[in-house]
This record gives C-alpha cells, structure tokens and sequence, in this order.
C-alpha cells in the first residue's frame, strides 16, 4: 500500500498486516540473487503470470475454505484472540493454498504457526498504547472557530495558542480591533478589546464544546493547565462529519481524565474530558 504506512490506531493493527522488508548488506551473493529475481519477474510478466495466478485459486477454492477454517483457529488458539486468528490465519490459509494443492491438516496448520513465531511477530509490531488521539486532535484543532461580530480566520488550535500566550494584539483584532500606539490611552484601550477578543474567543471554542483551562484555577474540577473536550458538542460534530473522528469521544477517554462537572453548550449539559498540556 504504501513504502512508510501512516501510524495506525489499535482497532486497525488489528486488522491491518504490515509487511516489512528487512535490508540486508549488499553482496556478490545479494547482487547475483537480485538478478535473478528480476530475470525470473520479467519471465513470469511474459507468460501472463497473473492470469494464471487467478485461475489457480479459483480452481483451488474449495481448498482455500478448508484453510481458512483451520488456519484461523489454530491461530485463533495459538494467539489468544479470535480476531487476531481471522487476520493472520487467513493470511497463512492463502499461502498454504498457493504451495499446496490438498488442504492442510490440524497439526501442520499447528507447524506452521509455530515455525512463524506468531506471538513474537504480533507484540512487536502492535502497539497497545496506541489511542488515535493525536489524528483526531489534528482534525479537532484545524476546525475554523465561528465569531458573533468577527470575520476573523482562526482555527481552534490558534485560539488556543492565543489564550496561551495572552497575545493582546491578536485577540484585539478578534474584535477588530487594531493598535495603532497612542501612549497610555491607548493602551488601555488595545487591553480593553484584547479582553473582548478574549471572551470572544473563549465563546466560540466552548460552542464546540472545547474550555481552555490555563492552570491558575480549576474550571471543572481538574487540575493543572490543558483543555475540556466535552463528549458531545453538535457544532463539532457537525465539522468533523466525514471524518472517522466523529466520534471524538473513543479517542479523547483513551487520554484523558473524566471532568467531575459538565460543560454547559449552548443550553445543553455534556460529560467532559480533561486533557492536560504537557510542559515542553
């Protein structure tokens, strides 16, 4: 599918097989072994290799079902996981299909999985912590924040990072707003739209059901700096259909910590996650 697979989420690993191809040293040995391999290809482009290929497994069918119905439980028991024994007993039950023309037994299927060292190869390849957050943060952070009285394109991350910093210029001109010096009048008054750049910014990011929490209090019953992600929020929902993060809230549990009080959006109540910012 691809030379470097995009990182996968736990539910894919356990449906996705990734094929390595380990590189080895180059030698008069590796060189010669290549040619062939090329040689061989080109021979097999030439004689309509595939076409073959095709009817052979259709011509193997009945083979290929008893396969499978072996492979995938003897992998199945092999692993622990009846999922895991569908997606590599079926993998193994296509193999054996192509080398041999008879089903395979019981206690071959059991030879097989053990020569492979199925075990091995799954933990090393899966990992158990993924949780698919940080694709689902990219989608959630890149949703463009909607203002009352401001045209102003800012994304949700952006909105963040402006309540982070406390920029007063940047949330001046949420309210359209721009500095132009003016001594200490006009200071205050930079301080004073900065302040109305911020609730306005503030609004926006909770009618998606998202309240930056900077540390100094706790909005909701958490501590420390990060942001609520509410469960349930019909605007987010709304910007992330089409997506498979919809359903934002599969990934937002796997790595945060459930708020004690609900967030109120847009007349409605919804659970929460806490999730907090990491210091750099």
């Amino acid at each position: 599918a691809s030379i470097n697979p995009r990182e996968l989420e736990l539910a894919d690993q356990s449906r996705i097989s990734i094929l390595e191809i380990v590189k080895k040293p180059q030698t008069a040995d590796s060189k010669d072994t290549f040619n062939f391999i090329k040689k061989a290809y080109l021979k097999l482009e030439r004689e309509d290799f595939s076409t073959q290929l095709n009817n052979l497994i259709i011509s193997r069918l009945p083979t290929l079902e008893k396969n499978l119905a072996v492979f995938v439980e003897v992998a199945g028991d092999h692993l622990g996981h009846s999922r895991d024994g569908k997606q590599y007993g079926s993998l193994l039950a296509g193999f054996a299909t192509l080398a041999h023309h008879e089903p395979i037994g019981l206690a071959t299927a059991k030879a097989y999985v053990e020569k492979l060292k199925l075990t091995e190869v799954v933990e090393e390849n899966r990992d158990t912590n993924a949780t698919g957050w940080d694709m689902c943060w990219i989608k959630m952070s890149a949703v463009k924040l909607t203002f009352r009285d401001s045209r102003s394109n800012v994304t949700v991350d952006e909105g963040i990072e402006m309540l982070q910093q406390k920029n007063i210029e940047e949330l001046a001109r949420i309210v359209s707003y721009e500095h132009s010096g003016g001594g200490k009048i006009g200071q205050e008054q930079l301080e004073r739209a900065a302040l109305r750049g911020k609730i306005e910014v503030e609004k926006a990011l909770k009618k998606l059901g998202i309240v930056y929490q900077d540390g100094t209090v706790s909005l909701y019953g958490c501590v420390g700096e990060g942001i609520y992600i509410a469960n349930n929020s019909e605007a987010m929902s709304k910007a992330l259909a089409g997506t498979p993060f919809q359903n934002w809230k599969q990934h937002s549990t796997r790595v945060g910590e459930s708020a004690p009080k609900r967030i109120k959006i847009e007349g409605q109540t919804s659970r929460a996650k806490f999730i907090r910012i990491e210091k750099n």
